[in-house]
């Protein structure tokens, strides 16, 4: 499989009919997919995470709470389409997949230390080698803001994730740090990537 670039800027689209994965879409964010965003982010957490987070923290989360996050990170800014934060659609058009870049938010950081901040992908998707196309049009977009490495936090029991990014090239750089969800600590690694040349 392989990514075709279109005229517009950062928009990219993938046939791959031989192994029977369909069309996907990856394109930068439009001001009208908060809640499409919104609705992938809470579904993955409630996919991914079982048996990581407690089932009635994950039960519990409320797609308006979501919905009021993204409706509050989309009201800072400033020009659309975004290609910071970008989305992923399947053959129908769905959004089943997002994921965001930027500056590196760890204290200390130089300004050459991008982030990947998010990146999911609805279930049903995976093993298709949409994950990976996602994660290529991010380091893509880590690469024209400038950054020559990247950095990622990671829940230390997230072993799918963990071994998706290692598969990448990524690798943990000892950092660590706890956080909470819900009424849970829990501890995040971080890892880190050379970003090299496009």
């Amino acid at each position: 499989m392989s990514l075709t670039q279109t005229a517009k800027r950062d928009e990219l689209t993938y046939t791959s009919e031989n192994r029977g994965v369909g069309t996907l879409k990856i394109r930068p964010a439009l001001d009208t997919d908060d809640g499409a965003i919104a609705n992938v982010h809470l579904r993955t957490w409630q996919e991914s995470y079982v048996g990581q987070l407690s089932q009635e923290f994950l039960d519990g989360l409320q797609i308006e709470e979501w919905n009021a996050q993204w409706r509050n990170r989309f009201s800072r800014i400033n020009e659309w389409p975004c290609p910071d934060i970008l989305v992923l659609e399947n053959e129908e058009g769905l959004v089943v997949g997002m994921a965001a870049v930027g500056a590196c938010r760890d204290t200390g950081a130089t300004a050459m230390v991008g982030e990947l901040q998010a990146i999911y992908l609805r279930s049903e998707y995976s093993g298709r080698g949409w994950g990976r196309e996602l994660q290529d049009v991010c380091f893509k977009r880590l690469r024209e803001l400038g950054y020559s490495c990247a950095t990622l936090w990671v829940l230390d029991s997230n072993t799918r994730a963990r071994n998706f990014y290692e598969k990448s090239g990524w690798k943990s750089d000892g950092a660590q740090k706890e956080d909470q969800i819900g009424d849970q600590t829990v501890t995040e690694l971080r890892y880190s990537i050379d970003l090299g040349e496009d």
